[in-house]
């Protein structure tokens, strides 16, 4: 779902996620007795849900597959064997796209393990046939079909319906337990969902505790939830202007993610990593780190974020080639087609110098500027500062006010992506082109205090220092 949050708002949901981890942790600690073994029963019901979207048309053999736990499992005594938002782990058997002559795509899916509370896979099976039938019609099913099925060996889910086969993220399925599996639940790790860790982490930001940060970074190392805690702290860094631990943070991020067979995450943190050295002036190393994004997965995700760095690079045309190509595949995602497509139209407007051509592009985004849309974990405002950006070039300063504005009084939307700390030195551009040079010299101020340790070459922190030097003459 798509979420509008005021800082409040997101200060109560990551607030709830603190309760959720805290109830977890306890629960966890509960269970840690010394060789305290349970066998989970053969057969036994978990309910999962997709991640990301899947597409007969797009999909290859061999893709890893990312879900996550939707319920507790319990043990006859309540204790936790798999938690809530424990990851599970599958990948693509076969995709075949849609033909001519009716034949419909297909596509299978091989769902093997889910994670228990000692970070053990535990082997499942799924298994399903269903032919011409939306994905709706399919799941509301699922439940009563697969326990029929229970005893079959198989463990694959095929999938038969529409004219390509595709499955939405958040779909939900229910697996089943291959085989009797102990778990020592003495051996329980302590850790939280990769969700909980990251609504701790974002948390931490707003609150300006710094150790509390550290400590979810510290407590996700090893653990399913290690890659997103690294771009989180990634995009920290890149907050604060130190884009060479940024790049660092980004890369290893990546790396965790291939380690664990997650390309497409992986593409996400090299397409995230693109955005920040784009908006920090390293247009260069943006537009190739968006290339290498795309290349390493075609999700639509990675496609995304890749085309919106390529164009906040300065290359519009890859970026309005793979906007194109996007819209193509996805021509029925309201989020692709009202938020981010638009958004990055309009970032290849201005790249060309057409700031009113951006601001008509932007139409579409207005109603639902304030959203927070997948993939990223936060909120980014792009389409409100990349529409103060377009009022800047054509120098209608209210305008532009009011819109880095509207970014530095949402930071329960914005949080630590690094527009929220680059919106004080635009609006400190904008009151500087209507005069007022007070109000200018104020938000200069405080983007030199964010940035006051940030890497010293870096682009925009040589051009903000210089126009501030009016400031001194005052």
């Amino acid at each position: 779902m798509i979420r509008q949050l005021t800082v409040q708002a997101l200060t109560y949901v990551l607030a709830s996620a603190v309760t959720t981890a805290q109830t977890t942790l306890s629960a966890a600690n509960s269970t840690s007795s010394p060789s305290r073994t349970i066998t989970i029963s053969e057969g036994t019901p978990i309910r999962v849900r997709l991640t990301q979207s899947l597409s007969a048309g797009k999909a290859h053999a061999a893709d890893t597959i990312r879900l996550v736990v939707q319920e507790d499992v319990l043990a006859p005594d309540d204790s936790v064997i798999i938690r809530k938002g424990a990851p599970g782990y599958g990948r693509v058997v076969e995709a075949r796209p849609a033909r001519r002559l009716g034949r419909r795509g297909t596509l299978t899916l091989a769902i093997d393990s889910v994670e228990s509370v000692t970070g053990e896979r535990i082997p499942v099976r799924a298994e399903h046939q269903t032919e011409g039938e939306s994905a709706t019609e399919m799941m509301a099913g699922r439940i009563a079909a697969t326990a029929v099925l229970a005893g079959a060996g198989a463990s694959l889910w095929l999938l038969k319906h529409g004219n390509d086969a595709e499955l939405p993220a958040g779909t939900s399925m229910v697996v089943l337990v291959k085989q009797p599996t102990p778990v020592d639940l003495s051996k329980s790790l302590t850790s939280v969902s990769s969700d909980s860790a990251v609504a701790l982490y974002q948390l931490a930001f707003l609150r300006k505790d710094v150790t509390g940060m550290q400590r979810e970074v510290a407590e996700a190392a090893n653990t399913n939830s290690g890659d997103m805690l690294l771009a989180a702290e990634s995009d920290t860094e890149a907050y604060y202007g130190h884009l060479a631990k940024a790049r660092e943070l980004s890369q290893r991020a990546a790396d965790a993610a291939l380690h664990a067979g997650l390309k497409e995450s992986a593409g996400i943190w090299k397409a995230i990593a693109a955005l920040h050295e784009a908006e920090l002036g390293n247009k260069q190393q943006g537009s190739q780190l968006a290339a290498a994004a795309a290349a390493l997965s075609s999700n639509k995700d990675v496609k995304i974020l890749a085309a919106l760095a390529f164009a906040r690079s300065g290359d519009a045309k890859h970026a309005q080639s793979l906007a194109a190509r996007l819209h193509e595949e996805h021509r029925v995602d309201a989020v692709l087609n009202t938020y981010w497509l638009p958004t990055i139209d309009a970032a290849a407007q201005l790249d060309r110098k057409k700031p009113q051509d951006a601001l008509a592009s932007l139409q579409p985004a207005d109603a639902h500027a304030m959203d927070v849309p997948p993939p990223l974990a936060m909120g980014s405002l792009y389409p409100i500062y990349i529409r103060g950006e377009a009022m800047l070039a054509l120098h209608n300063s209210t305008a532009a006010v009011a819109a880095f504005k509207t970014v530095i009084d949402h930071p329960g939307i914005i949080v630590n992506f690094p527009l929220g700390a680059l919106a004080h030195l635009q609006l400190a551009r904008a009151y500087q082109l209507e005069n007022s040079t007070d109000q200018a010299c104020a938000e200069y101020q405080e983007f030199l205090n964010l940035w006051q340790s940030a890497d010293p070459d870096t682009q925009v922190l040589l051009q903000a220092k210089q126009e501030a030097s009016i400031c001194a003459h005052k």
